[in-house]
């Protein structure tokens, strides 16, 4: 029984893990570029891999322009 537990709780604890990576993308580019479209916005929250979110999130810091970001983006989510 307590071998579930851990493992329902691993999983939640990643979940939120992804879900925070997600958000912090998505404030890091709306703070940088301004009004984040509705695609890219879509894709970053179909990335559930913490490693590539957070790559994504030093591009954010970096990026000028929101085709820069896309293009890293596509590349990333490939």
């Amino acid at each position: 029984m307590l071998d579930v537990i851990e493992v329902i709780k691993d999983k939640y604890v990643k979940e939120g893990e992804i879900k925070n990576s997600r958000e912090m993308v998505l404030t890091v580019l709306s703070e940088s570029l301004g009004v984040i479209p509705a695609n890219i916005r879509e894709k970053v929250m179909n990335i559930s891999h913490t490693g590539v979110l957070n790559d994504l999130v030093r591009q954010a810091v970096r990026c000028k322009e929101v085709v820069e970001f896309e293009n890293m983006l596509n590349r990333a989510a490939a």
